[in-house]
């Protein structure tokens, strides 16, 4: 993450799709809502994304 970042931005998703941030290591960096709390150096930063397709009906 490089410093000075506020936000992280996620990548467009066809329509019918939901992305979304389900983990990040290290931890605190970046929140689950995608705020960032800014490092005092550049860091490195894994992010666990999934896509969920919102289209898909379950009975119940």
């Amino acid at each position: 993450m490089k410093a000075g970042t506020e936000t992280l931005v996620l990548p467009e998703v066809p329509e019918g799709s939901k992305i979304e941030i389900v983990a990040v290591n290290p931890e605190g960096i970046i929140g689950l809502d995608g705020k960032v709390t800014t490092p005092e150096n550049d860091t490195d930063v894994i992010v666990t994304i999934q896509v969920t397709d919102t289209n898909v009906h379950r009975k119940s």
